[in-house]
């Protein structure tokens, strides 16, 4: 590596997004842990956790930039990094066109199983809370949250159409809406 290019903003970054990633993961970990039996060891799930999750992140980076650099792309792309350069990796495979459809069908059930497991702190807190069950709960929160990004899209469209994009963003947005 070229510790040259090692900054205290790119350090910032980094840091930013680990306490992130700890942050929303420290809530989901509360709300799961409390489902724990007491039989279960919670160091070794710990270390389970901590070792799977490394090793997860070190072979996504051993797999993505050796392909950025090859293609020539710009390896600051941040998380859309993957909707460029998987892609492009899959281009040049046989049957390519279907591994990346079974890819990103993948990754579409990680997000959302994602989106789950952040939606149950508040799940768990409004069952509680509220006493009524998981569905009623989840289902009002699905509401709340549901409202609130009709509301952005919304707003985000009266801004597309006040910088005038080109139609077919429009159209999208308002497929969307």
């Amino acid at each position: 590596p070229d510790f040259s290019k090692f900054s205290s903003s790119m350090i910032l970054t980094a840091l930013g997004q680990a306490l992130f990633t700890l942050s929303i993961g420290m809530g989901a970990l509360l709300t799961y842990g409390s489902y724990m039996k007491d039989k279960d060891n919670i160091v070794k799930s710990a270390y389970a956790i901590i070792l799977s999750d490394t090793l997860f992140a070190i072979l996504a980076g051993i797999m993505i930039f050796p392909a950025v650099y090859s293609f020539g792309l710009e390896p600051t792309s941040g998380a859309g990094l993957v909707f460029i350069t998987i892609p492009k990796i899959f281009s040049q495979l046989p049957f390519g066109n279907l591994v990346s459809i079974m890819f990103f069908v993948l990754l579409f059930f990680a997000a959302m199983t994602s989106g789950i497991s952040i939606l149950e702190v508040p799940t768990a807190t409004f069952m509680e809370n509220f006493k009524i069950s998981r569905t009623k709960a989840a289902t009002i929160l699905t509401l709340i949250i549901g409202f609130f990004y009709e509301m952005h899209l919304k707003t985000w469209y009266k801004y597309v159409k006040m910088v005038n994009v080109n139609i077919c963003l429009r159209m999208a947005d308002v497929w969307l809406l």
